[in-house]
């Protein structure tokens, strides 16, 4: 046999040689056995350490085969032999991670634990993230890293910031949205308040053509007359007639009127054409319809649109529901009045003109009511006010006068004044005025005396008014009246006066709201509560002393309609201009006055954009 051949693993001269040695050494067993026996040796004792000598010997034995054995393999076939044995390793280990079996050795499953970390941990790294659903096992718990918690917080962080970030500019787009709208509204309502003003002026310039034809027409046929002049003639020269007893005993038992229109022709007011010219000459001077009103230049014309500037001023007619619409804007709207109680609390002597907080009589209250320190209730206070320089002071919400004319000198060009009424039937406020009187004992007008008459005898005396309005809208305070002085007053009434109802007082003061953009500022509740009082009650309504009022052709009502021929042909007309001047207030709501209320008096105040004065707190 060459000396380089060595037999292959597993050959038969191994096997004859295994059982070779076998062989000797159970020979050698028994014969130590025997030798064992002879010399009475414990063969227990012998056995024992036989035993162990043998096994050592055996593990020694089997060593020196061993490194014989692998010291006859060749280098190749141990290679080979070392390459079988990692791949058998490595099958048993991919093994163990697909499929763990219960019985697996501890080896393995280590084995496995560290392999798949190191594989979830190289995937980390290279592709920067962690994936949940990865668990890394170890034994039977696995938990997912702290670095996972992290992200999804960040995650969640950036997904609520881009939330928010939406909420904001859906926000921001629904104001602008908002925003367009109201303006595109408010544009709208500007351009229909300008349509409706150029068809007022349209209408208006119409009307003025048509009277004009009339009153030429007339000129020319010679039949100008008092009764074809104005809406309402033919019914006020029949009053006039009707007023007049047939009975010429009964006419001179009616005392002479001073300052009173004559009656006693009143059948007959056509005039002749010579005269009816001469009156017409004359009315178109004095007054009328395109008439020069300079004497009231500072007052706004009601037909031009409504300027914020300009400064309300009321005109008192007495007994026809001033007093309520008075209160109703001093003490409800809280607004700085200018009326006669300025002066009060010594402050006629003031030489500045300021807004003062007078103490209401037998009033206690801390919280009262503004007013500027001037008296326009009379001429001396109307001329005193003008000298303190009231207009450009710009101190005042609403002026209130019965005085037309002499408060024209309160105002100027820059700072002019808007003039608004509360008209009543001039025979309704003939009677009121006669039961007022006789009970007002706060009145400078209060006569006692009246205590005792009748209602005849009030309307047959020279205490009774004459045409009041005509009068005071004609400048035409005593003397005789005529239609020059009717077409007059008609003339400023429909160019300077917004017109109320004393028969629609709530439907007069809502509009007059409306018309000068009165809102609530001190605390809307309160104010509306008192605003309701007064539209239901009202100030110096005489409730204790409701009389019975004539009627139409009640002999005491044609006395009074003899002495108000004038004014009853004027309310007509301002029952039509009522319902005409409802279009300068068309698109503004009734309730306006509730509409952006502040309360300068409320925890925490407020106040509108453009400011208000709250009403102070003085000592009692």
């Amino acid at each position: 046999t060459p000396s380089n051949f060595y037999p292959p693993l597993g050959n038969l001269g191994i096997s004859q040689r295994r059982k070779k040695g076998n062989m000797l050494r159970l020979g050698k067993e028994q014969d130590d056995a025997s030798e064992a026996g002879k010399s009475g040796i414990d063969y227990q004792s012998v056995s024992t350490h036989a035993e162990d000598d043998d096994v050592t010997q055996r593990e020694e034995g089997t060593r020196k085969k061993y490194t014989r054995f692998w010291s006859r393999v060749r280098k190749g076939d141990q290679d080979v032999i070392k390459t079988l044995a990692l791949f058998a390793l490595l099958f048993l280990v991919l093994v163990r991670l697909t499929s763990p079996s219960a019985n697996a050795s501890p080896t393995l499953v280590g084995l496995s634990s560290t392999l798949r970390s190191s594989n979830i941990v190289k995937m980390q790294d290279d592709e920067d993230m962690y994936d949940p659903t990865i668990k890394m096992t170890n034994g039977n718990v696995a938990q997912s890293g702290s670095s996972n918690s992290l992200l999804q917080q960040q995650q969640l962080a950036l997904l609520q910031a881009q939330q928010q970030q939406q909420v904001l500019w859906q926000a921001q787009a629904q104001k602008q949205a908002e925003e367009n709208l109201r303006a595109q509204a408010l544009a709208l309502q500007q351009q229909q308040q300008q349509q409706q003003h150029q068809a007022l002026l349209m209408q208006q310039q119409a009307m003025l053509q048509q009277q004009s034809n009339q009153m030429t027409l007339m000129q020319n046929m010679g039949t100008f007359s008092s009764q074809s002049q104005f809406p309402g003639g033919n019914v006020a020269a029949g009053l006039v007639q009707a007023a007049v007893p047939q009975d010429t005993s009964t006419s001179a038992g009616i005392p002479a009127v001073q300052d009173a229109a004559p009656v006693e022709d009143a059948s007959t007011i056509a005039a002749t054409p010579d005269e009816s010219a001469s009156v017409a000459t004359s009315s178109t001077e004095t007054g009328g319809e395109g008439a020069d009103l300079a004497e009231l230049a500072n007052f706004e014309n009601t037909w031009e649109p409504y300027n914020e500037k300009s400064i309300p001023i009321y005109w008192h007619i007495p007994k026809a529901g001033g007093s309520t619409v008075k209160d109703t804007i001093g003490a409800c709207h809280r607004l700085v009045m200018a009326t006669e109680f300025g002066v009060t609390d010594g402050h006629d002597q003031d030489t500045e003109i300021a807004v003062v907080y007078p103490k209401p009589p037998g009033g206690v209250t801390d919280d009262r009511s503004p007013f500027v320190n001037v008296d326009t209730t009379t001429p001396a206070g109307i001329e005193r006010a003008a000298k303190m320089g009231f207009a450009d002071a710009n101190l005042a919400g609403c002026v209130v006068t019965p005085f037309l004319y002499e408060s024209n000198a309160l105002f100027t060009p820059t700072g002019k004044g808007r003039l608004f009424a509360v008209f009543r039937h001039p025979i309704d406020r003939a009677v009121s005025m006669f039961y007022y009187i006789q009970v007002a004992t706060w009145e400078p007008s209060y006569k006692p005396e009246l205590q005792e008459w009748s209602l005849k005898q009030y309307a047959e005396s020279d205490v009774v008014e004459n045409n009041w309005m005509v009068r005071q809208l004609s400048n035409q305070l005593s003397g005789d009246l005529d239609d020059s002085h009717l077409k007059k007053a008609l003339e400023v009434v429909r160019s300077k006066f917004m017109v109320g109802l004393m028969k629609q007082v709530e439907r007069s003061m809502a509009r007059f709201e409306r018309y000068y953009r009165w809102t609530y500022h001190v605390n809307p509740t309160n104010q509306e509560i008192c605003r309701e009082r007064m539209m239901s009650g009202g100030s110096n309504s005489n409730s204790k002393n409701k009389k019975e009022k004539p009627k139409p052709g009640d002999e005491v009502w044609d006395l009074f309609a003899a002495q108000n021929v004038y004014d009853l042909q004027l309310y007509e007309y301002v029952e039509t201009l009522f319902e005409e001047q409802e279009s300068f207030v068309e698109g503004i709501p009734d309730d306006f006055r509730k509409i952006d209320g502040t309360c300068c008096k409320c925890d925490p105040p407020t106040f509108p954009p453009e400011g208000f004065a709250c009403p102070k707190k003085v000592d009692a």
